[in-house]
């Protein structure tokens, strides 16, 4: 295989958030009628261009809230706020 430079690496793992980062996932979700586990994947790709979601869904209504998050729009203050977590 060829060394291209680029890392695969996870970002963000429900079960590893501290708590003012799951704080500010759960507070964008109450704000947007959603859930942290569906905000998380919305704001990820603003974070870097080079970010390439990969969901493993573990259950069909873990795949539906997969499918929601595709329709989640974050505004500029929930992007403000979450990008405060994530050091970005």
């Amino acid at each position: 295989m060829r060394r291209t430079g680029h890392r695969l690496r996870a970002v963000l793992s429900a079960g590893r958030l501290r708590p003012l980062q799951a704080e500010a996932l759960d507070a964008v979700a109450r704000e947007l009628g959603g859930t942290a586990c569906q905000v998380a994947p919305a704001w990820l790709p603003h974070r870097s261009p080079g970010v390439l979601l990969i969901p493993g869904p573990s259950s069909v209504a873990h795949l539906h809230g997969n499918i929601a998050a595709a329709a989640v729009a974050l505004s500029e203050s929930a992007l403000c706020m979450l990008d405060a977590i994530g050091g970005g």
